[in-house]
């Protein structure tokens, strides 16, 4: 289950992250615009996970739908400047050639939502717990509010004692 809450809550916590802090000064790299109207920001931040669970449904161990949760601060300089969650379900799930090696293939869909001072952001993706590499990215869904033409990609190398740092590349339409 640590790789499990590795890779999956690294991803979503760079939504949570993202969608706390207001562009302008979040302390990310401002890249600019570019030729098609479109504003980037890239943001480094870290969640701190405050809630985590893990629901063990089926088979005892690793079995599709069980689930894992996060929910936790967002940090920015070490300062709290939003919350933010995520959830994933195990989607796709092969045992491994006996009960004590690693499974063949384990696959999460994740989703998650933070709350930011100007609005939210959502993200969503697959996360292979088996075969993937680092960093982990998923996309930037949309959001709300002064996010509300938010997308892009969201990465992480995963949690170390209970925070996780992230980048959030965000691409704002004008």
């Amino acid at each position: 289950m640590a790789s499990k809450k590795f890779a999956v809550g690294a991803v979503l916590a760079l939504l949570i992250g993202g969608a706390s802090v207001p562009l302008a000064s979040a302390g990310g790299d401002d890249n600019g615009d570019d030729d098609n109207g479109h504003h980037t920001r890239v943001l480094h931040l870290v969640l701190r996970h405050i809630q985590d669970t893990d629901v063990d449904l089926g088979a005892s161990g690793p079995s599709v739908n069980d689930r894992f949760t996060v929910g936790g601060d967002v940090l920015l300089d070490g300062q709290k400047v939003g919350t933010g969650g995520y959830d994933c379900v195990t989607v796709l799930f092969q045992a491994g050639a006996t009960p004590q090696s690693e499974p063949a293939a384990l696959t999460d869909q994740c989703t998650g939502s933070f709350q930011l001072s100007r609005g939210q952001i959502t993200a969503q993706g697959l996360v292979d717990r088996v075969g993937g590499t680092l960093p982990i990215s998923i996309a930037v869904t949309g959001g709300t509010g002064a996010y509300r033409t938010a997308h892009g990609e969201l990465s992480t190398s995963g949690p170390t004692d209970g925070s996780e740092p992230f980048t959030v590349r965000l691409i704002l339409d004008d």
